[in-house]
Parts: structure tokens; C-alpha cells; sequence
């Protein structure tokens, strides 16, 4: 299963992984779109995110039927979801650092020559 990252999902994963021990109640109330939870079990099933219970257990959203989230389970992030994070990063550095140098070249060049 793929997920499309947009802004929201980004953002929540990036929540996640800054706020680690947050239960599925602080993070309904900190994303209060109505859709959160299913997207919360979704990125669980791709293997973004891990779920643990109140016991310790973790919950394996692909055997487990029907599907919810109890409002004390807590969300973990993946090493796949920290890779697409810090792959997300990495690639943002990669384009805006020689952009900065260049527009800092081009307004030097032109100060220079008038």
C-alpha cells in the first residue's frame, strides 16, 4: 500500500516523529480533521507508522478486523517513515543551497556593475 504525501500527511508525520509518546487523542485534537484517524491507520499499514496499545502490544492494522484506533494508542514512526522524512529534507537542501548562491551571485553581479 502507497500513500500520496501531501502537506497534511507530511506534517503529521513530522509531528509524530517530533512528539513520539502522543496518543491518538492529543494528535485528533492537534489535527482536527475529521479524516485523521483513518489516515493514522493507513500509514500504519504502509509500514510508517507502528501503533501500540495501552497493554504494549503493538496492532497489525493488516490482520486486525474491524479497523479503529482507541484514544489512548500511540503512534511511533517507522525507519520508513524517517527515511522519507529525512529524504524530503535532504532533497530540499540539495536545490535551495546553490539557488541562494546563485541569486547572491546574480544581485552582487549586478550591484558590481552599475
Amino acid at each position: 500500500m502507497e500513500i500520496y504525501f501531501d502537506k497534511k500527511t507530511r506534517k503529521l508525520l513530522r509531528y509524530i516523529k517530533w512528539h513520539p509518546k502522543k496518543t491518538f487523542n492529543h494528535i485528533q485534537q492537534k489535527f482536527t480533521d475529521k479524516g485523521i484517524g483513518m489516515l493514522l491507520i493507513n500509514m500504519c499499514m504502509a509500514d510508517y507508522l507502528i501503533c501500540t496499545r495501552s497493554d504494549g502490544t503493538h496492532t497489525n492494522f493488516k490482520n486486525d478486523s474491524p479497523w479503529h484506533s482507541v484514544g489512548d494508542d500511540v503512534f511511533w514512526v517507522t525507519p520508513k517513515g524517517n527515511k522519507l522524512l529525512e529524504d524530503r529534507f535532504d532533497r530540499l537542501w540539495q536545490w535551495s543551497i546553490p539557488t541562494i548562491i546563485s541569486v547572491a551571485a546574480l544581485i552582487v553581479s549586478c550591484l558590481k556593475g552599475g
